[in-house]
């Protein structure tokens, strides 16, 4: 048997290997594994929180609630009423790595029976939904579909698997949604500080509502519009909006060229996109202005926890449009300020 097997392993076909070939030694995982994969996600409390409210989005949910103790030892709870998970469906999707939603699912959410809506999902990969691992490497999802109530305690806490279900039950239920819960014992997130990066994470619409601690997120409104063009290149559709934060009444911290896919903020807003330097971040037109662009197709160029773009060459063209633009837009304000000024 160890000759067969000796003879196998040098062989350049072992991939191929058949049901009566004997596996030797499978993969084994430190305990820490996956948290240690999921980089800012299982270290950040801002970005797993938005990625877990953004696996809302996904589930059509409505109404999203999020309790925030205010110290280590105590649960934090993310509740949302979209279309929940059955038991199958939990397998099949919560305990896949690397799950393909656009494969098995598509783009376009699904929605809870009466609710009228459309959008189309942030996430593609299904890496949002260990965000939970960011404050401990035990958690629960409660999760009710079709008429029943199923629950999960999920752990990392094992040198076989990545993650695995350690304790699961089912009972009848009327409700519809997903509730997460953690005892928080790292990375204790601040209510306010969560606040803020959540409100300026997703565009307004007045059909998601976002709530921390009973008090409701006013999210991003692109207030002070004085200018906008269309950029079309391609398969690519672009809305660029200038902003003046003086009629807006933006935050100085979100100032620069903020690119936002499906309503939803990709990275920070900067004033160098590509390899463009748009503005000298300490020009007065710099700290008075910003620049919106909206667009619905970009999904696939964006990092997988949303804090960038990855490195394409179609970008490049795109990024170096959205320059021209916005300099076309300066270059008649300045016009504009120029014939006021010989009015006078």
């Amino acid at each position: 048997m160890k000759k067969q097997q000796k003879a196998l392993y040098h062989n350049k076909d072992y991939k191929t290997m058949s049901k009566k070939d004997s596996v030797i030694q499978g993969s084994l995982f430190e305990e820490d594994y996956l948290i240690r994969t999921l980089g800012n996600l299982g270290n950040s409390p801002e970005i797993a929180l938005t990625e877990i409210v953004a696996n809302a989005w996904d589930a059509g949910a409505t109404n999203v609630d999020i309790f925030i103790p205010d110290v280590k030892g105590q649960k934090l709870t993310i509740t949302d009423n979209g279309i929940g998970l059955t038991k199958d469906e939990f397998y099949s999707r919560w305990m896949k790595l690397g799950y393909n939603r656009l494969k098995h699912q598509g783009k376009k959410v699904e929605f809870p029976n009466g609710v009228d809506l459309q959008r189309y999902a942030y996430g593609r990969n299904g890496v949002g939904r260990h965000g939970m691992l960011c404050f401990n490497n035990v958690y629960e999802v409660i999760t009710c579909k079709n008429g029943t109530e199923s629950r999960f305690t999920i752990t990392t806490k094992s040198d076989k698997e990545p993650f695995l279900i350690i304790n699961q039950s089912f009972k009848k239920s009327k409700r519809i949604g997903t509730r997460l819960e953690v005892v928080v014992e790292k990375n204790l997130p601040k209510q306010e500080q969560i606040l803020e990066i959540i409100s300026t994470r997703f565009l307004h619409d007045p059909k998601f509502v976002i709530s921390i601690n009973k008090q409701t997120i006013q999210l991003e409104e692109h207030k002070g519009l004085i200018d906008s063009a269309e950029i079309n290149e391609g398969d690519f559709k672009l809305n660029v909006l200038l902003i003046d934060s003086k009629k807006s009444r933006k935050s100085t911290l979100y100032q620069g060229i903020a690119i936002w896919q499906g309503g939803r903020l990709v990275g920070e807003p900067s004033w160098i996109i590509g390899k463009n330097m748009v503005l000298d971040g300490r020009s007065k037109e710099a700290k008075r202005f910003s620049v919106v662009v909206r667009t619905d197709d970009l999904s696939d160029y964006i990092t997988e926890d949303w804090s960038g773009f990855k490195k394409k060459n179609e970008l490049d063209v795109i990024f170096d449009k959205i320059n021209e633009c916005v300099q076309a837009m300066f270059s008649k304000i300045a016009m504009n300020y120029l014939a006021a000024e010989l009015t006078r």
